[in-house]
């Protein structure tokens, strides 16, 4: 299991193993679809964007069984744990495109985006 994958899992044990076995499938889809190996790649570095995209919008936002735990800390999180548990590029953009202010998540009605 990727250390991306253990990661989100830790903080959800009703998903383990979730994470893996889509990217897993994905790779097997891409294969089966006769996609070139260097787009099968892609497919893979994709699960370690999405991984850093998935778990600050999921901290950030707010949940009918919890709170938001705001922006901020979602993304001091991928900070602290880059390199070890999120793909260092993927951190370092995201992280970028937050702090100048060139990305924010669109809102529906019933969505809330704390920010600490």
């Amino acid at each position: 299991m990727t250390r991306v994958a253990a990661a989100a899992e830790a903080r959800d044990p009703y998903t383990a193993g979730r994470q893996q076995r889509v990217a897993e499938l994905s790779v097997a889809i891409a294969d089966e679809l006769g996609i070139d190996q260097s787009d099968v790649d892609g497919i893979r570095m994709a699960a370690r964007i999405i991984a850093v995209a998935d778990v600050v919008e999921a901290m950030s936002s707010h949940r009918p069984y919890r709170p938001s735990k705001g922006l901020d800390v979602a993304l001091a999180m991928i900070e602290k744990d880059r390199g070890r548990q999120f793909d260092p590029d993927a951190v370092r953009v995201c992280l970028g495109l937050f702090r100048a202010g060139e990305f924010t998540f669109s809102l529906q009605d019933d969505d809330q985006l704390d920010r600490d």
